[in-house]
């Protein structure tokens, strides 16, 4: 027969026994908090499941002859834990009190174990933020300092042109010369302007202020005016042509900014192409709306084209450009959902595409 437990002497002598390994669990709990949760519940849960399923034989006897597993797992004798006070048990209420209060002090102990993570986890995520932001900071200062070197020497040159040659139209009496004076002078007022308009587009999309105007397009006129308005731009001897649907598609999007991007691969096929042709068109798909500029000029070597789109990007240095226009295509594609890309193959030709979502 069990023993009766009187409630005022044996809670007084269970306290009294508690306390040296309630103590010392305090005590513990800061050597075993380095161990994780899994170790820590690997390492007690075999000792405790003994601990307990050998109530009928320890009345009388000190933990320590219970069961040699409580003292101590080989775990814990790497790090020199303090061995625990022997204290006699005496009823079973004692075995599962103790039990009870060692578990719940280890629940403590791993949840400061937790607590000190996070903090440590904080402030691991603050300092990658700090770099982060230094690293931002100063690859927008080397931003900046090619972009000046480079707009320094782009701007000179169409203002350089248009200086010159205005003063030779004034001192010119022949007609023809006039004429070709003034186209010259035309074609680089023109090549500034979209210098500036590049700056600014860029000032803006750094700025989040670019505007995006969505309305219905219909997809064959945008292009066809795209082609009347280059059509005479093209190079001597090099085909325009145009590859749509026999159906038009109309598309809710931006308009003008759709139409800045494909004149955009437009104009880069013109510089590269000499002969052949330049094709602009667009396929109808699941979900989108793929457009390509395909050309027949000199093509991009494998190991540039990763660089095609970067900013002040310039694959070849004897022509102008600001180095801008692609990446700005890029974020403008971006930003109505779609994607871009370019395929090449020297002495071949390149093909520009993006794609723009159907979805409204």
């Amino acid at each position: 027969m069990e023993p009766k437990i009187q409630s005022t002497t044996s809670t007084r002598a269970l306290r009294s026994k508690i306390g040296p390994i309630k103590a010392y669990l305090f005590k513990a709990s800061y050597v075993i908090s380095p161990i994780t949760p899994s170790d820590l519940k690997h390492s007690m849960k075999g000792a405790y499941k003994s601990f307990l399923s050998k109530t009928d034989q320890a009345y009388g006897h000190s933990t320590s002859t219970i069961n040699p597993k409580l003292y101590p797992i080989s775990t814990f004798k790497q790090m020199s834990l303090v061995v625990v006070p022997s204290f006699m048990i005496e009823s079973p209420f004692e075995i599962v009190a103790i039990a009870l209060i060692a578990f719940l002090l280890i629940l403590l102990s791993m949840r400061e174990h937790r607590h000190k993570k996070d903090i440590l986890d904080t402030e691991r995520n603050m300092a990658e933020e700090v770099i982060r932001l230094r690293e931002k900071a100063e690859e927008s200062n080397r931003l900046t300092s090619a972009f000046l070197a480079n707009m320094s020497h782009e701007i000179r040159t169409p203002l350089n042109a248009i200086v010159g040659f205005s003063t030779l139209i004034s001192e010119s009496e022949d007609k023809e010369e006039i004429k070709e004076f003034a186209k010259i002078i035309h074609a680089n007022n023109e090549l500034l302007l979209n210098l500036i308009n590049d700056i600014l587009d860029m000032s803006k999309i750094e700025a989040g202020i670019l505007d995006f105007l969505y309305t219905e397009v219909e997809i064959n006129e945008l292009i066809q005016t795209l082609w009347r308005s280059y059509r005479f731009k093209i190079k001597e001897g090099v085909e325009f042509r145009t590859e749509l649907p026999a159906e038009s598609y109309i598309i809710h999007t931006e308009r003008n900014r759709l139409s800045q991007v494909l004149a955009n691969f437009i104009n880069n096929a013109c510089k590269y192409t000499f002969e052949g042709m330049i094709t602009i068109g667009y396929e109808i798909r699941k979900d989108d709306i793929y457009f390509f500029v395909t050309d027949t000029g000199k093509g991009i070597a494998e190991e540039n084209i990763s660089r095609v789109f970067d900013r002040f990007a310039k694959l070849d240095s004897f022509t102008q450009g600001t180095g801008l226009g692609l990446s700005i295509c890029e974020l403008i594609i971006k930003h109505l959902g779609g994607e871009i890309g370019v395929e090449s193959s020297v002495g071949k030709g390149s093909t520009f595409w993006c794609t723009v979502p159907t979805r409204k």
